[in-house]
Formats: C-alpha cells, sequence, structure tokens
C-alpha cells in the first residue's frame, strides 16, 4: 500500500525534481560524475574565451579606426609639414580680383567686413566688390550701398526676392564678376593686413587654382570652451598645410579662398560646403588647392559649448555633402588609375604617375599654357574632350555685365 505524502513533505524529492528541471543532474537523479563536471566547466570557459576575445577584437577595430588611424596620419602629416615647402613659385602680383561676399541679415558686421576689405593694403583700382545678398531683412544691402558709395569703389550689390541658399548667390555673383581671379569671403570673417597679396603670391604659379587661408582665433582664449577651441585649430591648422605641402588639402575656409574663373566657373548649390568643393573640383583636373600659412583670418568663435557644438555639427555636415559628391577621388577611378584628394602625385592619362621633372616641367608653364595643361594630367583622353567641350560651352556664353 502507497502511504501518500502531502506536497512539500518530502525534501530529497523537491531537490530531484529541481535539479531535474534545471540540468544539473542527469535525468535519473544520479549525481553527476567528477568528467562531466570538468567536461561542462572546459566548455563555459571555451564560450568565455571565445567571446572575451571577440570583444577585445571589436575594440582593437573602433580603437584603431578613431585613434590609432588619426595618430599616424597626425605624425606623417606633422613631419610632412616640417621638412617639405610648397614647392612652387612665389611671385608678387595685383591683378585685378572680384571679391565676393555673400551676406544675410549681416547688419551687424557688414560695415566692417567692408572697412576691413578697403583697408587690406591692396589697390582700390584693381578691386571689385560684389555683394550677394539672400533677401536680408535688417537692412544689410542699405548700410554696404551707403559705404560703398562713399568710398567710391567699384561695386555690385546683387539681391533675391526670396531666400535660395549661399550656393545660389555665389553662382549668380560669379556670373556678375568681370576679372579672373575670384576671391570668395564670409561678411563675418576679418583678413589680417597683407592677407590677399598673400594668397595672390600663391597663385601667380599655375599649378595652383585655389588658395585659402589659415583661421585664427580673434582675441585672448578665455575659458575652457575656447581653450578648447585654439588646441583644435591648431593641430587643424597643421594638418592643412601639411597636405598643401605634400599636394592639395581637401577642405578649403570660405572666409578667404582666392581662385581662377576659368576653372571654377560655378559650385553645386546642393552641396553646402561650396568652399570645400571648390577645392576638391580643383584637385579632380588635377591642378592644386593649398592652405598658405601666411593668409590669416579671424572669425569669432562661438563661447557657449551649445554654439560650438551646432556650428561644428553643421560645418561637419556640409563638408560630409562635399565629400560624398567627389568621393571618385578615394576609390579606383573606372579608367584605372586612383586618385587621391591629399595624394602626393597628379596621374598621367596613362595611369603612371607623373615624375618629379614632369611636374617641375608643369610649375615652369606660364598662365596661358597652364589651361592647355590640363590634358596632361587629367584622368583620361575621354574626360579631357567632355572637360574641354563643356569648357569651349561655357565660354561661349557671354557673362553678364
Amino acid at each position: 500500500m502507497v502511504e501518500y505524502e502531502e506536497p512539500g513533505q518530502n525534501p530529497d524529492r523537491r531537490r530531484q525534481r529541481f535539479n531535474r528541471l534545471s540540468g544539473t543532474h542527469a535525468r535519473s537523479g544520479r549525481s553527476p560524475s567528477p568528467a562531466r563536471h570538468r567536461l561542462r566547466r572546459r566548455r563555459l570557459q571555451r564560450r568565455e574565451r571565445l567571446m572575451t576575445s571577440l570583444l577585445l577584437i571589436v575594440w582593437l577595430i573602433v580603437g584603431g579606426v578613431h585613434i590609432g588611424a588619426p595618430l599616424i596620419y597626425f605624425g606623417l602629416m606633422r613631419r610632412v609639414g616640417a621638412k617639405r615647402d610648397y614647392n612652387i613659385e612665389q611671385k608678387p602680383i595685383e591683378p585685378d580680383v572680384s571679391v565676393i561676399i555673400p551676406t544675410y541679415n549681416e547688419a551687424p558686421v557688414i560695415a566692417k567686413k567692408i572697412a576691413n576689405l578697403l583697408e587690406n593694403n591692396y589697390p582700390l583700382d584693381k578691386l571689385e566688390v560684389i555683394i550677394t545678398d539672400g533677401g536680408s531683412k535688417d537692412g544689410t544691402v542699405e548700410i554696404a550701398r551707403e559705404l560703398l558709395e562713399r568710398r567710391s569703389v567699384r561695386a555690385r550689390i546683387l539681391t533675391q526676392r526670396e531666400r535660395r541658399g549661399k550656393s545660389y548667390g555665389v553662382n549668380v555673383a560669379l556670373s556678375a564678376a568681370k576679372n579672373e581671379i575670384i576671391c570668395l569671403s564670409d561678411a563675418e570673417c576679418m583678413w589680417e593686413k597683407g592677407a590677399l597679396h598673400n594668397a595672390l603670391k600663391y597663385i601667380s604659379d599655375p599649378s595652383i587654382v585655389s588658395v585659402t587661408g589659415i583661421h585664427a582665433l580673434s582675441g585672448s582664449a578665455e575659458g575652457l570652451s575656447l581653450s578648447i577651441e585654439g588646441s583644435y585649430r591648431s593641430i587643424y591648422r597643421m594638418l592643412r598645410v601639411a597636405e598643401s605641402k605634400l599636394h592639395s588639402t581637401p577642405i578649403a575656409e570660405a572666409e578667404i579662398q582666392v581662385f581662377r574663373y576659368s576653372d571654377v566657373k560655378k559650385v553645386d548649390p546642393r552641396v553646402g560646403a561650396d568652399d570645400t568643393c571648390i577645392a576638391l573640383c580643383v584637385v579632380e583636373k588635377g591642378l592644386r588647392a593649398i592652405a598658405a600659412e601666411d593668409v590669416m583670418f579671424f572669425d569669432p568663435t562661438p563661447g557657449s559649448w551649445t554654439g560650438r557644438f551646432r556650428q561644428k555639427f553643421r560645418r561637419g555636415q556640409h563638408i560630409l555633402q562635399a565629400f560624398l559628391k567627389h568621393s571618385r577621388l578615394i576609390f579606383r577611378d573606372p579608367d584605372g588609375y586612383e586618385s587621391s584628394a591629399c595624394s602626393s602625385h597628379c596621374r598621367s592619362p596613362g595611369g603612371c604617375r607623373r615624375s618629379p621633372g614632369s611636374q617641375n616641367r608643369l610649375y615652369n608653364l606660364s598662365h596661358e599654357q597652364s589651361h592647355n595643361a590640363r590634358s596632361y594630367h587629367s584622368g583620361s583622353e575621354r574626360k579631357q574632350a567632355a572637360c574641354l567641350d563643356q569648357d569651349r560651352r561655357d565660354e561661349s556664353q557671354p557673362r553678364n555685365s
């Protein structure tokens, strides 16, 4: 006769049931042997080591991409910047220059900007000032017109009925400019004395199409935010100058950018970073876009963390747009050659790197021959023909007077 047991009266049976359900013991209820315990521990240890190794590999990859690669690049560029020069012929020149200033609600700074431009020790009879306004509502146009008329300088003010973006205004100003040398400059920045002269001595070399400046913090850097900005800018300047000495820098500054109209007739209105887009377009043609270390400008820096974050986020977003548009500079070209925005060598039509002798031969070309030299170092004959056809069509259309 089986004796009835109340639930919970036999602890051994409860323990056996728990062990059986949890899998710690065999279903027969007998305790596993020491060999099975050792085998289970070894399996668990192998799994733990595998997961630890995978996690370590992931962290090494992430750290290498975000820390290791920038440190290596920083070290290489620092060495290049210290040992090389620009390898160009610098001649002091004073050609006629069209200075384009895009504006939108710049009433607090436009008067100071015009005064800074006209007091930069450049002959006023060789300056053409073009202000392209995006529909300002604060009297920017009226202030600028009054100041320009008072100084008796050649000037034009182009206004838009509605705001259509900075790039659109720049294209309108480019079509209206009368000079071969173009200078772009934002309204809120100020130039150091002689900045325009210094930029033009670089562009006198036919291999240089775009020259941009170097940012300098205005005033003493007070506060943690401005101190960090100053440290960041010192590293940024070193990288841009070293890239320029190697060949070209892929990033330009809209505060001051000098280029030739015959090489850059318009900018892409879909890309926010028109300055960087101009530099990348120049590099695509096999010519050089540099940052000159003696072309200095001052640009106000937001003192708050929020303002700095918004500024960096907006500029980074625009630069990424330009890089995506010119991504073919990074990857292999369909015609069989590779090109890089920071490469130390241009490519010849056959896909081979040009020798130092051919590079020096390009530097010695006259200004009139520089446009014919594009066929020497562009990507392929097919691309050269397409570019020449486009240039002929553009030149056949008269610029607005």
